[in-house]
Order: C-alpha cells, then sequence, then structure tokens
C-alpha cells in the first residue's frame, strides 16, 4: 500500500505540480493521463502491468455489486410509551399495545421504521419526515376498546396506510394523563 502512495505522489502530483489549468475538468483530465500511465504502460519487476495483473489474477474473482443500494442504519433502544408508540426523532410508530412499557430495538434507515421484540419484528413503518410530531400508528396495534372510538381515528390515513393517532375532540385536557 505504500508503495502505491508513493507511486500516486511521484508520478501524479510529482508531475503536475508545477502545472496550472483553469477548470478542474481540465485538472481531471491530466490527472487521469498519470493514472492511465501508472496502470497501463510502466512494467513492474515481473514485466506486466498492473492493469494486466488486474485482469488475470483479480477481476475473475469480482462479484457483481448488489442491485439494492447501500442503505444506512441507526439502531436505537427505545421504551414503548403507555399509548403503544415509540418515538424516534420527534415522529411516533405504533407497536402492538400488548408491548406498552417494554424496551425495544429500533432498525431507522432512510425510509423504513423497523421495531424489534428481541429478533422478532413486531412493527414496521414508512420513516416519517417534515414536521416534528406525526404518528403512523397501524390499526392492528390498536386495544380492542380503543378502534370504535368515535374521533380517535381520522377518517384518511397517513402516508404508510394507518390511520393517524389523535384524541377525540370530547377529551377534554383534565380528563388526559400527562405523558399519554
Amino acid at each position: 500500500m505504500e508503495s502505491a502512495v508513493n507511486t500516486v505522489n511521484k508520478r501524479v502530483i510529482g508531475y503536475l505540480a508545477e502545472d496550472v489549468w483553469m477548470t478542474l475538468a481540465e485538472l481531471n483530465e491530466a490527472i487521469a493521463e498519470r493514472v492511465w500511465e501508472i496502470n497501463h504502460d510502466i512494467r513492474r519487476a515481473d514485466g506486466t502491468t498492473r492493469f494486466e495483473r488486474f485482469t488475470e489474477e483479480e477481476a475473475t474473482v469480482l462479484s457483481p455489486l448488489p442491485d439494492d443500494v447501500f442503505e444506512q442504519v441507526e439502531w436505537k433502544e427505545l421504551k414503548v410509551g403507555r399509548n403503544y408508540h415509540v418515538t424516534a426523532d420527534y415522529q411516533h410508530y405504533s407497536v402492538p399495545y400488548a408491548l406498552a412499557g417494554r424496551l425495544l430495538r429500533m432498525r431507522l434507515t432512510g425510509t423504513r421504521v423497523t421495531v424489534f421484540d428481541g429478533q422478532q419484528v413486531v412493527a414496521e413503518h414508512l420513516r416519517k419526515m417534515g414536521r416534528k410530531g406525526q404518528y403512523s400508528t397501524d390499526p392492528t396495534h390498536v386495544p380492542h376498546q380503543h378502534r370504535n372510538v368515535s374521533g380517535l381515528w381520522p377518517r384518511t390515513g397517513s402516508s404508510t396506510g394507518h390511520a393517524l393517532l389523535a384524541p377525540p375532540p370530547s377529551w377534554s385536557s383534565s380528563r388526559c394523563r400527562t405523558g399519554v
């Protein structure tokens, strides 16, 4: 590795150090010419070029890149609230109501939120973005006594296809418990 760095230092940076370019494209072209020379024209001690060795020894054993783009993952360990939602990045995602109060693991990607109880997936939602405080609630996560409460579930669903959680208009603030 150090030998390759030394080669680039001498054959690219050293050769181009005194030159001046007017555009980035011109500089990139000059660098590409130097790299081509390093890989295709310079013969190693065994008489081969770097490119010849690559095509003979390494290229044949390379696997194709996966079809799916790599997606960055963030893991969190969160406690389920009494309203059977976990909160991550100011957004709320439902889990089965029986898990309220439990500590669960959450995997967040750019597009999805997956909630685990041990190794078992207990909930999956499209990730909410934008305005803070949005809810993604799967109706199957709701206890039976909450399913038919008038006004608890708006008629329109969220972008995940799940209904949104909101207290019914008939509830007064004195009836609501803090943290629910």
